[in-house]
């Protein structure tokens, strides 16, 4: 559950699972938001469609507000990241698509969790209908329609993230992906 949510919070997303035996379809867009122990920020925001993907996290720390959006369009990575004092932002070129963002966040899919292989049961979460899955540590996700990882458990560390909203199919309009213009953005060449 760890590797899942801290895929999601880095920045960097090349380092990530490897694919399930079985084939992998392309996900469809949709949105979806999180809130758990397992986050390094309070909630997280995801809009996906095949190609791109918007992050938002929001962390209130100390009583202070800080936000990073993390933006995939085509091959660019773009993470902006703002608080009172300070507005930063970093666009990496990908040179090769990788496997875990050719179609959006494909590391929310199930096949790239390859540790979890054990069905233990069903049960909806905020009303979508889950399969739940098992790792041989305990560690338990939550899967809607074979794809979308709704909940995650972490036994070992006490820790969870779940969804509290989900539109599967989602229309999403192509605004949602836009980079503010105002955005002065550092250039870093990707590998």
């Amino acid at each position: 559950m760890k590797k899942i949510i801290f895929l999601i919070l880095i920045t960097s997303v090349v380092s990530v699972f490897s694919s399930y035996s079985c084939a992998q379809e392309p996900l469809d867009s949709f949105i979806v938001k999180y809130s758990g122990s397992a986050l390094v920020c309070d909630s997280m925001l995801i809009y996906s469609k095949p190609g791109k993907f918007k992050i938002v996290e929001c962390l209130n720390e100390d009583y202070a507000y800080r936000e990073k959006i993390t933006f995939l369009l085509g091959q660019e990575l773009i993470v902006i990241t703002e608080d009172e004092r300070s507005k930063t932002a970093t666009s990496i070129t990908l040179e090769q698509p990788h496997n875990e963002i050719k179609n959006g966040i494909e590391f929310l899919n199930l096949s790239n969790c390859k540790e979890y292989t054990e069905l233990v049961g069903s049960e909806p979460v905020i009303g979508y209908l889950c399969k739940i899955y098992e790792s041989p540590e305990g560690n338990k996700i939550w899967v809607y329609n074979d794809t979308y990882v709704l909940k995650a458990v972490d036994v070992l560390r006490n820790r969870e993230t779940v969804a509290f909203e989900f539109v599967p199919n989602a229309l999403i309009n192509d605004k949602i992906f836009e980079v503010p213009s105002e955005t002065e953005i550092r250039y870093i060449k990707g590998k």
